[in-house]
């Protein structure tokens, strides 16, 4: 029986992190790395421990947990899927689908180049609806310590042992350890923003063809508290309920991006919300494609998916099946992405 795990204790324990890697366990020193996370991934990471060691001998373990589709995208699914299409038959791939519990993801080799190569443990822990991330970055020239004490932890830096399967076990005991923390971890997470605080569609309509600069954005921008992501002049505005985005491109606002439905079980937020206005052109969430076409003629070419309306082009996402909406991009159709 594991002990219960106090308030602000580290996941995975120290103590596991030594035994799986055969470390001398008063060596392993824990360091708070929330911040940074938050740095990294726009404040989605609810906690994060990196694991070193006193003596600077041990390479660096780094546990992240973090707000579901932070770091287990549908984007790093794919590729991850298809560097599993193309691993061998015996399952010496860079990559392999991995179950802890109910939770499930990827484990396998990462970012390997002329510095060194990183191993990772990606999951998707479904009852608490986040992502935990275990990852260390080996470097090439480490240094292969010879005490007698270390003989065994040489042998994972020397390459005669695959790090993979420690960085499981402490994987383990990490899922375990958030679960037994999961109150403590979980209840200061900002919960969704009610429905009124969504800015109708005239109001985001009327940002369309205006520079970022202009003073009627700026205000926008702030009262609905938008987050900037941008590279260049280039980006987006992006709401905290993520139920719509202001995109901007050479600094001018050129679509509106709308969630029109939930995210699929497994994919979004918890304190991801669906736009809760009505939707451009009197288009509902329920609509399919017939309803659509119905609402709106003809799409632009045939079997395709986007409409001209009131001299706005309107890209429609359906579900997999064209039941419904899940999400639709908007722009003058005179300024075509």
């Amino acid at each position: 029986m594991s002990q219960e795990v106090q308030k602000g204790d580290p996941f995975p324990s120290p103590e596991s992190v030594a035994r799986a890697f055969a470390f001398p366990e008063g060596k392993i020193q824990t360091r708070d790395g929330t911040e940074r996370a938050n740095e990294k991934y726009d404040n989605k990471a609810i906690a994060a421990w990196v694991f070193t060691s006193s003596d600077k001998r041990f390479v660096p373990v780094n546990s992240v947990l973090a707000k579901a589709g932070t770091l287990l995208t549908p984007e790093i699914s794919q590729k991850l899927e298809t560097r599993l299409s193309k691993a061998t038959e015996d399952g010496k791939g860079p990559a392999k689908r991995v179950s802890i519990g109910d939770a499930k993801g990827y484990a396998g080799m990462t970012g390997f180049g002329p510095g060194g190569f990183g191993v990772t443990v990606l999951l998707h822990l479904p009852s608490l609806n986040a992502d935990l991330q275990i990852t260390m970055n080996v470097p090439h020239d480490r240094d292969i310590p010879e005490e007698p004490e270390l003989r065994e932890y040489a042998a994972y830096l020397n390459g005669e042992k695959d790090f993979s399967l420690p960085l499981l076990q402490v994987t383990s005991n990490a899922v375990e350890r958030v679960i037994q923390q999961k109150d403590r971890l979980f209840k200061t997470q900002v919960r969704p923003r009610s429905a009124a605080e969504h800015p109708d569609w005239k109001q985001l309509q009327q940002l369309l063809g205006k520079p970022i600069a202009a003073q009627e954005v700026v205000d926008f921008v702030k009262t609905h508290e938008l987050k900037r992501i941008a590279k260049g002049d280039s980006g987006a505005f992006t709401a905290p309920h993520q139920s719509y985005s202001v995109m901007f491109r050479q600094n001018t606002v050129g679509t509106i991006v709308i969630q029109a439905s939930p995210w699929p079980k497994g994919y979004g937020d918890a304190d991801w919300t669906a736009y809760a206005r009505p939707l451009p052109a009197s288009l509902t969430p329920a609509d399919g494609r017939k309803a659509v076409e119905r609402k709106l003629g003809s799409p632009i070419d045939p079997g395709g998916d986007q409409w001209i309306h009131d001299e706005l082009t309107i890209w429609v996402f359906f579900n997999k099946d064209e039941s419904a909406i899940g999400g639709v991009y908007v722009w003058r159709t005179k300024d075509k992405p």
